[in-house]
């Protein structure tokens, strides 16, 4: 079926051999279907149009329209123009032919602009490719960063971010990233171009903008600054393009493009003077031009070519005034440095554009720019008035400081300068005298808390027992059988099992999981403590009724403890943390925590885990130890026979979990993993449909249950979980996953840890996702992605043929890339178990006689 809408899509293609059928390759695979292709070769000197060819009768079939076509090169501006005018669709999107559209990029671009008419463009995050094809990261400078430790920005919104809050300290550093605002206005592009690629525009307004005016040199530019006064922008959260990084991109002369787009904007403020006045704002002034002019003017003074007699004579009034020439503004920064003076005059001459451009400087220097200004008596200056921001001033009289003025919108407030300074310099003195103090008390506080901390490390030298308290919160996140017996059979330790209460979802979940925890561990024989009376409803004094000397945490948020429980009510003890799962999401929202970076040692399962870290940690990672994962380490002992847990059938089937996540709706800065609600039924209806040849095991998160209940209620809810566990081939399970997963054949899942963990057993797993599913993938996920089946155009379908080709054919094609990743990352660490690992760590750190 065809969408309604005609779509638009040109290629301009120069001297892309190595790219261009792979960026067309994109556009055929998109999900939405009624697509015009236009590729233009501008005249390439390589093989690219023999490359477009080879996929001409490919797009033929794919395409509702197509026209390909070789000319004369006549340069990118040119060439786009040329595409939006032969372009028939009721919306078009432009892509370089060295860059990528996700399969669902025009699919959901369209759907926003169908819904938000006011809106002009609707265009998605990129993230950063090299040559190869392979995802890349840049650093702090804006270069391809080549060492894990210099990783800055991964998508292009994720670096102009970075890049506009280093220049605006102000209100606008707040909404500098693009992807959270509503709108981006026309206002916000004076800020600087940082519209991502592969965007989606309305077609007949595209074609009202003048590509032509030699003025707009730059064709986004030119499109970006005249669109922006019809309608808004959107920058969606989603990645739907991909930015290809390499050495052949046309803009190499990067002095030809500050040229470019400084002319550009000086010939827009001519035009918003002559043309659109109600453009010409005070925002503009105070966030653009006062910034571009005047702090370029005080660097420009640092400079090897600064000529003052040059300026006096040239500029007096701009010198005065203390702001950079214009003419030399358009320059600062190009040839890697400054021009000189003489070179200034010549430029002046050469440039055709010039003129025209500082014809846009008279507004603002006759009407706008604040003035340094003075009165003389006798060569003596009477009175001076210093601008120090817009509207912002200190007045001095025969030199000495005399009031300060300052305005915002409703006041104006002055204040005598001198009594002013004075009163700051108080404040500062006042300041430092608090901070010495609150610095000489917590010192204090630290050397009390190391005599505690101290004399634990003398009561293991001495041979008393030491109190280690493991503590717990949902049956999931006990991963400590092998740990525990390790320790307990050191007489040298306690070992307490503390089931600790997690307040995050309210009274009644948390109360179920305590249950459940405590009910599950002591059938398993242990003997845990409730750090939650059920009677009193009170939490457990537990550093007074346990008096733990080591705790030992498997969880790290705040919000999941009470005070109690915390770290910072145990300064004076020895801490310790160990992941629950593996983290392959957001590591920077997960080693930045509070608890990861006070414990005194921070079990992690890779050295890759520690790359990952020692970036994003305050304490560097000095805390880190790797140890592997006690939670998997049964699946590479060899001794371990796992017990059956899937329903008897009457024939031998393949067995499925389904482990679907439980996030419907997160902020769109955290991962969103939310296929369930999309094929909770579908899921069902797959098992009736191969009921012959495949058993499904329901292992949903340990979470989905108590949101479902709010969701839908108890009863709706009991029923669904009734209909997996009254079907012959499938089930229920909500236990510990081990043998579920040794015994299976596949997974179909959209959790987290399971992503690492499922893959430890070498075993095919497709991941569910949806048109709003977000994974935020840290490096370590990246990696384990590239071994796992994935949605690609319609989520129900590519299960079906997971399961079909992968499962019940045996077509697993990843299997041996999968074999060598499980290989370098997963199983012994120092020939020895993570719980091993673990023991052989605390010991060091307690014989080591150091806190």
């Amino acid at each position: 079926m065809l969408e309604e809408d005609l779509v638009s899509v040109g290629i301009p293609a120069y001297n892309h051999e190595n790219y261009i059928q792979e960026t067309i390759r994109s556009i055929i695979n998109q999900t939405y279907k009624n697509i015009e292709l236009i590729i233009l070769d501008d005249g390439s000197t390589d093989k690219t149009w023999e490359k477009i060819l080879e996929l001409e009768d490919e797009c033929k079939k794919r395409f509702t329209n197509i026209h390909f076509e070789k000319q004369q090169n006549i340069g990118c501006t040119k060439t786009n123009a040329k595409l939006i005018s032969l372009a028939t669709g009721k919306y078009y999107m432009n892509i370089a032919s060295d860059d990528l559209a996700k399969p669902n990029t025009i699919e959901i671009e369209y759907e926003f602009l169908k819904n938000n008419p006011d809106y002009t463009l609707c265009v998605g995050d990129n993230d950063l490719i090299d040559s190869s094809s392979n995802v890349i990261a840049m650093d702090e400078n804006r270069h391809v960063a080549t060492r894990l430790s210099k990783f800055i920005f991964y998508t292009t919104v994720e670096h102009s971010t970075y890049d506009l809050s280093r220049s605006f300290q102000d209100d606008y550093a707040k909404r500098c990233d693009w992807r959270k605002v509503e709108a981006i206005t026309y206002a916000d592009l004076w800020h600087g171009n940082k519209i991502p690629n592969v965007g989606l525009y309305r077609l007949d307004l595209l074609k009202q903008v003048d590509l032509n005016n030699a003025m707009y040199p730059i064709d986004d530019w030119a499109i970006h600054i005249q669109l922006l006064k019809i309608g808004k922008y959107k920058v969606l959260p989603d990645i739907l393009g991909t930015y290809r990084i390499h050495e052949n991109q046309q803009i190499k002369n990067n002095d030809k493009l500050i040229l470019d787009i400084r002319v550009i904007q000086f010939y827009e403020i001519y035009r918003l003077e002559t043309e659109y006045p109600e453009y010409l704002t005070d925002e503009l002034y105070e966030n653009w031009w006062f910034r571009a002019l005047k702090n370029k003017f005080d660097k420009t003074k640092n400079s090897i070519y600064w000529d003052e007699k040059y300026y006096l004579n040239k500029y007096p009034e701009v010198l005065e005034a203390g702001y950079l020439p214009i003419v030399h503004y358009l320059t600062y920064g190009v040839y890697n440095g400054y021009l000189p003076c003489d070179k200034f005059e010549k430029f002046n001459k050469d440039f055709k554009n010039i003129n025209l451009a500082i014809e846009g400087h008279k507004y603002f220097t006759q009407s706008k720019l604040p003035r340094l200004f003075g009165l003389k008596l006798f060569g003596l200056r009477l009175c001076d008035i210093k601008t120090i921001s817009p509207g912002n001033y200190n007045i001095y009289l025969l030199s000495i400081p005399f009031l300060s003025v300052r305005t915002n919108e409703k006041d104006i407030n002055i204040n005598f300068l001198t009594l002013q300074r004075l009163y700051a310099k108080i404040k500062n003195y006042r300041n430092r005298i608090l901070e010495k103090n609150k610095f000489e008390e917590k010192t204090k506080i630290l050397e009390k808390n190391k005599i505690n901390r101290n004399a634990i490390i003398n009561k293991f030298k001495n041979g008393e027992k030491i109190t280690i308290a493991l503590l717990t919160s949902r049956p999931g996140m006990w991963n400590f059988d092998s740990l525990y017996n390790i320790l307990n059979k050191d007489n040298r330790f306690d070992v307490k099992i503390v089931v600790m209460p997690d307040p995050y979802q309210g009274e009644e979940t948390m109360i179920h999981y305590l249950i459940k925890t405590l009910k599950e561990l002591r059938n398993k024989g242990y003997e845990p403590i409730s750090g939650f009376d059920l009677n009193t409803h009170k939490v457990l004094d537990f550093k007074n009724k346990i008096n733990p000397d080591i705790i030992f945490y498997s969880d790290f948020w705040k919000p999941h403890f009470f005070n109690e429980f915390y770290i910072t009510n145990f300064l004076d003890k020895i801490t310790m943390l160990n992941d629950y799962g593996f983290n392959v999401m957001q590591e920077n929202k997960v080693v930045v925590f509070e608890l990861n970076n006070m414990v005194d040692l921070y079990f992690r399962q890779t050295y890759f885990h520690k790359k990952m870290a020692i970036p994003l940690m305050k304490n560097r990672g000095n805390n880190i130890r790797i140890v592997g994962s006690p939670k998997i380490e049964s699946f590479f002992d060899k001794d371990y026979q796992p017990a059956n847990p899937w329903k008897i059938q009457n024939s031998i089937k393949k067995k499925i979990i389904w482990a679907p996540h439980y996030n419907k709706m997160t902020s769109k800065d955290m991962y969103c993993c939310n296929a369930f609600w999309e094929i909770y039924n579908t899921m069902l209806e797959i098992a009736d449909i191969y009921a012959d040849q495949i058993q499904i095991a329901f292992r949903p998160h340990p979470m989905l249950k108590q949101n479902l209940y709010k969701e839908w209620g108890k009863h709706r809810t009991n029923l669904y979980f009734n209909e997996w566990q009254t079907r012959e081939n499938t089930q229920v399970f909500e236990d510990e996953f081990i043998d579920l997963f040794l015994t299976s054949d596949a997974m179909i899942m959209d959790s987290c840890s399971f992503l690492a963990e499922y893959t430890a057993v070498n075993k095919p797993l497709f991941y569910t996702s949806t048109k709003t599913s977000r994974l935020n993938l840290n490096e370590f996920g990246k990696e384990i992605f590239e071994n796992v089946y994935s949605t690609s155009n319609n989520l129900t379908l590519d299960i079906e043929h997971f399961i079909q080709d992968v499962v019940i054919n045996g077509n697993d094609y990843k299997k041996e890339e999968r074999t060598e990743f499980v290989k370098q990352y997963f199983g012994k660490i120092n020939g020895k178990t993570a719980s091993e690992n673990i023991y052989d760590e605390i010991i060091k750190f307690l014989e080591k006689g150091e806190v």
